[in-house]
């Protein structure tokens, strides 16, 4: 769950850098989410957050990791193209199933999103990070 602001919550602007479905669930108590195939972030209104919600909600507080498949040079270009300002990347990392190479950006409300990819076989694959 991301605490959103106003203007986030209304523009949905993780949406486009992302590649993510904007979607509107629940009809009546103003829930939202950003899907991402099977799943989905949920945006609660920071003035007023659907319950159950994090112990202490607060926009900006959120640090978020997406893995993709595409390089990171493709990752930069789409950014770029959607206006994003890029913080840091790209710069390796350690993901969850071995080394990545990670682009950072921050969403309208400061939240710190990481978007990165498995490294790649000199074929141009992606190596299986479970190997």
């Amino acid at each position: 769950m991301l605490e959103a602001t106003r203007r986030q919550r209304r523009s949905a602007a993780l949406a486009v850098p992302l590649r993510a479905d904007a979607v509107a669930r629940l009809a009546g108590r103003g829930k939202r989410a950003l899907a991402f195939g099977r799943s989905k972030i949920n945006l609660h209104p920071a003035a007023q957050p659907l319950r159950p919600h994090a112990r202490q909600p607060m926009p900006g507080s959120a640090d978020l990791c997406f893995i993709v498949t595409a390089p990171p040079a493709e990752v930069l270009e789409h950014l770029r193209a959607c206006g994003v300002a890029v913080e840091e990347g790209p710069v390796p990392r350690t993901g969850a199933l071995g080394p990545i190479e990670s682009v950072y950006f921050r969403d309208p409300d400061g939240n710190l999103i990481e978007v990165s990819s498995y490294a790649r076989t000199s074929g141009g694959g992606v190596a299986d990070p479970g190997a």
